[in-house]
C-alpha cells in the first residue's frame, strides 16, 4: 500500500506537466521553473521560523516531491532524507514551543508532549537502520576501503564544490577518511544508544 500511494503521489507530483497551465500567464517552462522554486524557497523560511507550521509542511513535502521525480540533480540520499523528514514533520508537533505560530497565539504552547517523543523514538530507528545498513552495504564493495569512493565523491562533476586534485599526492587521506565513513556508520548504533555521546 505504501509503495503505491508513493508511486501515485510521484505521478501527480510532476513540475512539468503543470508548466503549461502558466503558459497563458506569459510563464514559459524555465521561467515557471524558477517561479515555484522561490515560491519553495520563501515557504521553507516561513516554516523555519515556525508560521502556519502544520499547513506549510504538507505544502513543502508536496513541492519537495516534485522536485525530486522533475530533477535528476538531487543525489546521494540528500533528497529522500529530506522528503522523509517532511513526512515526519506532518505529523509531530513541531511548531508547539518556540514558533510564531506560539508567539501569535495561534495555537498552544506545549512544554511537554508525548506525540514529540514518541515521533523523536520513530526517527531514531529510522536513522539507526539506515546508517547501520548503509554502512555494512558501504563495507562490502572495495570503493570505501581503497578511496575510490572519497575521490569520486570530491571530483566528479556534479558533486565539485572545490579543486581537491591535490589529494592525489596524499592517498592515504582517502582511505582513511572512507574508514572513518564506513566505521562511523556501522557503530551508529552504539554511538547513538551511548548517552555521552550523542546530542540528544
Amino acid at each position: 500500500f505504501g509503495f503505491s500511494t508513493f508511486y501515485l503521489l510521484s505521478v501527480f507530483f510532476y513540475l512539468r506537466q503543470y508548466s503549461s497551465l502558466f503558459k497563458d500567464w506569459g510563464y514559459n517552462s524555465t521561467q515557471f521553473i524558477y517561479l515555484i522554486y522561490w515560491i519553495y524557497v520563501i515557504l521553507l523560511f516561513l516554516l523555519s521560523l515556525g508560521l502556519f507550521t502544520r499547513f506549510l509542511t504538507i505544502i513543502c513535502f508536496c513541492l519537495h516531491l516534485a522536485w525530486i521525480n522533475t530533477g535528476s540533480g538531487l543525489m546521494y540520499g540528500v533528497d529522500v532524507f529530506t522528503q522523509m523528514a517532511f513526512f515526519y514533520l506532518i505529523f509531530m508537533p513541531a511548531g508547539s514551543y518556540f514558533s510564531l505560530d506560539v508567539a501569535l497565539n495561534l495555537i498552544q504552547k506545549k512544554s511537554t508532549s508525548l506525540s514529540a517523543g514518541i515521533a523523536r523514538k520513530i526517527v531514531q530507528i529510522q536513522l539507526l537502520l539506515v546508517y547501520t545498513s548503509s554502512g555494512i552495504e558501504k563495507g562490502l564493495g572495495i570503493q570505501w576501503w581503497n578511496g575510490e569512493a572519497m575521490w569520486r565523491s570530491l571530483m566528479l562533476p556534479s558533486f565539485k564544490q572545490y579543486d581537491m586534485s591535490w589529494l592525489s599526492n596524499y592517498p592515504a587521506l582517502l582511505y582513511i577518511s572512507g574508514w572513518i565513513v564506513v566505521l562511523t556508520e556501522i557503530l551508529y548504533p552504539i554511538l547513538m544508544l551511548t548517552p555521552k555521546i550523542r546530542v540528544a
